[in-house]
C-alpha cells in the first residue's frame, strides 16, 4: 500500500477519497508529511493567473475611463479654403499663413509660443476697411470639434490693435459660397463667440484656448466682427482640436485584452 495510507491511516484516506484526491498519489506527494499534501506549484500558478487577470481588469478599467475622458487631439492637415480678402502690397500677408505655423517656435509638447513681426510677415492682415473680414478652414474631415488655440495678431509696433476682439465660429460638413457670408444663418451653424484678449506684441505669446459645444464638421469659418481699433483686421494662427472617435478607444482595449491573452498562453 502507498505511503500515503501507511502514514495516515484508514480514516485519512477516506478523508482524502472524499475530498476527490487521487487515493495513490505520486511519489512526490507520497514524500509530504503527514499534516497534509501540498501542491506548491498549483499554488504559484493559480497566484500567477489571479495578478494577470487584475492586471488586465486595471487595464481594462484605464482605458475605458480614458475613453469616457476622451482627451481631445491636434488636428493636422487643416487648409485655408476661402477668406474676404489680404493684404498684399509689398508685403505679402496671406492667409494661408494661419495655418503654416511659419511664426510658431514649439517650447514643449503642445505648447507653442508666436514671434511679433513689425510687418506681419507670419501672420494674416485683411484689406484695409474690409467691412467684415472672415476666414474658412478645411480641416480635410468632419471631426467632433472641442478646442481652439487661437493667436491674435501680434505686431510689435502697435499694429496689434488690427487683432480681432470678437469672432463669431461657424461649422458645416459642406464649403462656403465664394463670397458668401454668415449674415442671417446664411453659412452653416454658429457655435461660439470667441473674444479674443489683444495680442502682446512680445516674441513668447502664447495664445489663448477656447473650449467650444462639441459640434461635428468639416468647414470652420471665423467671421470677425469686431477688432481693437484698426481698419484692418485679421490674426495670426490657430490650431483646431477635437475629440476622438469612441470607437478608437474601444480597439485600444481590445489591444490590450489581447495582450494580456498572449501573455496568458505563455505563462
Amino acid at each position: 500500500m502507498s505511503q500515503v495510507m501507511r502514514d495516515t491511516g484508514t480514516e485519512d484516506y477516506a478523508s482524502v477519497k472524499r475530498s476527490g484526491l487521487s487515493a495513490n498519489p505520486s511519489p512526490r506527494a507520497a514524500d509530504a508529511p503527514s499534516r497534509g499534501i501540498k501542491f506548491p506549484i498549483g499554488d504559484t500558478m493559480t497566484k500567477h493567473m489571479t495578478r494577470q487577470l487584475l492586471c488586465g481588469l486595471a487595464i481594462l478599467t484605464l482605458l475605458l475611463g480614458t475613453a469616457e475622458l476622451r482627451a481631445s487631439i491636434i488636428i493636422t492637415g487643416e487648409s485655408v479654403y476661402d477668406f474676404s480678402s489680404e493684404y498684399d502690397e509689398a508685403i505679402t500677408r496671406a492667409a494661408v499663413n494661419v495655418v503654416d505655423e511659419s511664426g510658431l517656435t514649439l517650447q514643449s509638447p503642445d505648447v507653442w509660443h508666436h514671434g511679433n513681426d513689425v510687418k506681419a510677415l507670419h501672420m494674416w492682415l485683411s484689406e484695409q476697411f474690409d467691412p467684415t473680414p472672415w476666414i474658412e478652414f478645411d480641416l480635410g474631415a468632419e471631426f467632433e470639434l472641442d478646442e481652439i488655440h487661437f493667436w491674435n495678431n501680434n505686431e510689435s509696433d502697435a499694429g496689434n490693435l488690427r487683432g480681432a476682439e470678437s469672432i463669431d465660429v461657424y461649422v458645416s460638413n459642406t464649403p462656403g459660397t465664394a463670397g458668401n457670408n454668415t449674415d442671417d444663418g446664411a453659412w452653416g451653424t454658429k457655435i461660439a463667440t470667441l473674444n479674443p484678449s489683444i495680442g502682446p506684441g512680445l516674441a513668447n505669446y502664447a495664445g489663448e484656448r477656447f473650449d467650444i459645444t462639441d459640434t461635428t464638421g468639416r468647414y470652420v469659418r471665423f467671421d470677425i466682427t469686431d477688432n481693437y481699433g484698426d481698419t484692418f483686421g485679421g490674426f495670426s494662427e490657430v490650431h483646431f482640436y477635437a475629440t476622438p472617435e469612441p470607437a478608437t478607444m474601444s480597439m485600444l482595449a481590445l489591444g490590450a485584452m489581447g495582450v494580456l491573452a498572449r501573455r496568458k498562453r505563455r505563462a
